[in-house]
């Protein structure tokens, strides 16, 4: 049975569970750095370079953010030049998740005018020439996860690994990012659900003057609370997969989903 929108809910939940957010980001980079290819790509790209991926036996990672901006999108600086079958890729990318063993990376870059009209979207193998990486160790919380900056200093690429058309890559990333944010979302609200858990254990077993934490009526209402803002964030998720099944993603909502699992679940550091 294929894969939807209900089994990447599960996993993106259950790979939650371990509370270490930099397992599942390592494990799962794939989930954002392949679908441009899947979406997007030539049938060439496509029979190259999902199977591999998909086994196992390589990784491919998503190259946005840059260091001068990272949700900025339209405003990126690294750029591609066309000289004959290839383009010329300088500028740099950084906080690039699987950066560091990526064989492949689905790399935003200006192609044409400034603004979202002049974004491109190639596939740039790390092999290239000119294409060098540092890792970016010890990330509060991330320490799973390998992370890196990419430099690329005039490194060819073939033409015919534009994915998509020339100057239509913002697109792209803006669907690209709508699964991203549904992932986001789900892990959020899923380790929103495990510090719930972790706090109703020690609210029990933890005593203060005389009792139990649990006991506290301003305990209980900030155990109230966590649960009424996930339960709130867990319909809104449910909504936006409906959604995407039914075949009517709507890109507000789903950008408003993620703003809303990041603020439900500042309550639980509160």
């Amino acid at each position: 049975m294929p894969g939807d929108s209900w089994h990447a809910w599960i996993v993106n939940e259950e790979l939650a569970r371990i509370g270490v957010g930099g397992v599942p980001a390592s494990l799962m980079v794939h989930g954002i750095g392949l679908p441009p290819i899947l979406n997007w790509g030539t049938e060439a790209m496509q029979a190259e370079i999902a199977p591999p991926i998909l086994r196992g036996e390589k990784w491919i990672s998503l190259g946005i953010s840059e260091p001068g901006g990272g949700s900025d999108v339209a405003n990126l600086s690294t750029t591609a030049v066309r000289d004959g079958d290839h383009y010329i890729v300088t500028g740099s990318k950084t906080y690039i998740t699987g950066g560091m063993r990526a064989n492949w990376v689905s790399t935003a870059v200006r192609t044409g005018e400034a603004g979202a009209k002049g974004v491109s979207m190639l596939l740039i193998p790390t092999d290239a020439e000119g294409f060098s990486r540092t890792p970016l160790d010890r990330k509060m919380g991330w320490w799973a996860s390998d992370t890196a900056t990419l430099y690329f200093d005039q490194v060819r690429v073939p033409v015919s690994n534009l994915i998509g058309r020339e100057n239509e890559g913002f697109r792209v990333i803006m669907t690209n990012f709508n699964n991203e944010r549904m992932g986001m979302a789900a892990a959020m609200e899923a380790f929103g659900r495990v510090c719930l858990e972790e706090s109703v254990a020690w609210a029990t077993e933890r005593s203060t003057f005389g009792k139990r934490l649990a006991d506290h009526q301003v305990i209980r209402h900030k155990i109230a609370q966590m649960k009424q803002k996930l339960n709130a964030t867990q319909a809104y998720i449910r909504l936006c997969y409906e959604s995407i099944e039914a075949g009517t993603p709507n890109p507000g909502d789903i950008a408003l989903l993620e703003s809303a699992s990041e603020r439900g679940n500042g309550v639980l550091r509160a």
